[in-house]
């Protein structure tokens, strides 16, 4: 979801680029869950050959169609975050 939500927000991003905004992923899931994500049809990764490599990877239509049950997801964490009684 925060890979999905990085990429929506800030558009095409690096791999050391989403591995900062997603701290608390090991690289070994990181790598894994960006191929899984590719599979799937929600990222595309381009490479470029040059030196040193460049890879870069975009949400797709496919993955923007999630972006608003991705945010109101996210909405509802932070109201569950505050508590019922502190609801934002």
């Amino acid at each position: 979801m925060r890979i999905l939500c990085s990429l929506t927000v800030d558009g095409t991003l690096r791999y050391n680029d989403i591995k900062k905004k997603t701290t608390g992923i090991t690289p070994a899931v990181l790598s894994s869950t960006m191929k899984e994500l590719e599979r799937d049809g929600l990222v595309s990764r381009v490479q470029y050959e040059e030196i040193p490599p460049r890879v870069e990877y975009t949400i797709t239509e496919h993955g923007r169609d999630l972006w608003p049950i991705l945010h109101r997801l996210a909405h509802w964490a932070r109201n569950e975050e505050a508590g019922p009684d502190e609801e934002m």
